[in-house]
């Protein structure tokens, strides 16, 4: 397909997206998961004096805020594993209306993970969130009032470092990719993307993908080309690769990722951007060009960047920039997201596994250990303010109704206008 009808399937499709959550912050990092919010008026610093409200939760978790109208959804993990939450929240005062949870078991985690990192996904009427125990993983969908609708078994679950990744809404269907680790599982390690209907959770297609050594934890996003609805989304056998959302065929893959991928994709243009990598580094970022059909490694890559790539934290797209923050040291990168050209790096320093979003033209880059930067989204590097959590964080803000939310390890802070 032509270029041009790629940008108009974008097009078509993110003037939905943005008519249809135009305030919210619905799923992992917000509308069609690209961290990118048009709110006025945020603030780019601010002390603990300055906060709406300050709210400790029960146990802890890495999942992302959510918000849907005056409500905050956030889940939480027990610290012995032997519980899942899922905690509502007035938006206006932080007071805690509800906190709905459920018995599971413990499993093995990395020191940075827990029992609660999959971030719920939402929509007018329902709320979805996927929990892992030793037995597997669950999929349930609770109303806003937390009342229980559905629950699921999604088989069994393999990898050394635990569940990851989040649900997502398309249509009527909510989706999940749960890519696992055939090392230590063998050939037990089933790797999948599954469709469930979301008035009652019966399966709608299930796809089964290669299961590697390493499992992934991408959250797809949705585009449009040529009237399809195609979900993209990224793992170390398939690479960056697309599914028809309608029926979880595979339209085309790009095998372009060499390690473990935790970012998620991003939308840059005509490319889709994603990237892979691990602790030790040899991180990697690639650009690849949207649509074609099959096996398009040779013929859609755009460009691979392989020095102070994110493994981590996703990268987010604005005004045709890419903007990313390194795991270690907090090296952040402006690039020309169609050439992959690095137009600046600066250092603000700390390490960091939330993803940075963008709110206005400004970026937000929150560190571990709870610091925020904040630096113009712009061809040179400008630190606009700098602020203080006072509590270390792994989750990335969401933006609603012109307000910041931020997820600690034990509490949820709410600040702006």
């Amino acid at each position: 397909m032509t270029k041009n009808g790629v940008w108009l399937g974008l097009v078509c499709w993110m003037t939905v997206c943005g008519s249809l959550h135009a305030q919210e912050w619905a799923r992992f990092r917000g509308p069609n998961g690209q961290g990118v919010s048009d709110a006025k008026g945020v603030p780019t610093a601010f002390t603990d004096a300055d906060y709406n409200w300050k709210v400790d939760v029960p146990g802890s978790g890495y999942s992302h805020p959510v918000l849907w109208g005056k409500k905050v959804f956030v889940t939480s993990g027990g610290e012995d594993g032997a519980s899942r939450h899922v905690i509502c929240l007035d938006a206006d005062t932080g007071n805690i209306l509800w906190n709905t949870s459920f018995a599971a078991t413990p499993y093995r985690v990395h020191k940075k993970n827990n029992f609660a990192c999959a971030t719920p996904a939402l929509a007018e009427n329902e709320l979805f969130v996927a929990f892992a125990s030793s037995e597997g993983v669950f999929m349930v969908c609770l109303t806003h009032e937390g009342k229980e609708v559905w629950r699921r078994d999604l088989g069994r679950y393999y990898s050394s470092h635990g569940f990851g990744p989040s649900p997502m809404i398309s249509g009527e269907h909510v989706i999940l990719q749960s890519e696992q680790a055939t090392e230590g599982a063998g050939p037990e390690a089933k790797s999948v993307v599954v469709a469930l209907r979301r008035s009652d959770g019966e399966p709608v297609w299930r796809t089964q993908l290669e299961s590697g050594p390493k499992a992934a934890y991408s959250t797809p996003c949705l585009t449009q080309i040529d009237g399809k609805n195609v979900l993209l989304s990224t793992g170390l056998m398939h690479g960056l690769y697309g599914l028809d959302a309608a029926t979880g065929k595979m339209v085309w893959e790009a095998k372009v990722l060499n390690k473990r991928a935790v970012s998620s994709p991003v939308l840059a243009g005509d490319l889709m951007i994603g990237s892979s990598g691990s602790g030790g580094g040899g991180n990697r970022l690639c650009g690849v060009r949207v649509g074609g059909s099959g096996d398009v490694t040779t013929t859609h890559l755009a460009y691979t960047i392989d020095r102070s790539a994110p493994y981590v934290p996703t990268p987010v797209f604005h005004k045709g920039r890419l903007y990313t923050i390194s795991d270690k040291g907090g090296l952040a990168m402006c690039l020309d997201a169609g050439s992959g050209k690095v137009l600046w790096t600066e250092r603000v320093g700390g390490n960091f596994s939330a993803s940075p979003i963008v709110v206005g033209d400004n970026v937000y880059l929150l560190s571990e250990a709870g610091e925020l930067s904040v630096i113009k989204a712009a061809d040179s590097y400008t630190l606009v303010g700098r602020s203080s959590l006072g509590d270390r964080s792994f989750c990335t803000p969401a933006v609603a109704g012109g307000r910041l939310y931020f997820r600690t390890w034990t509490s949820v802070i709410s600040v702006g206008k």
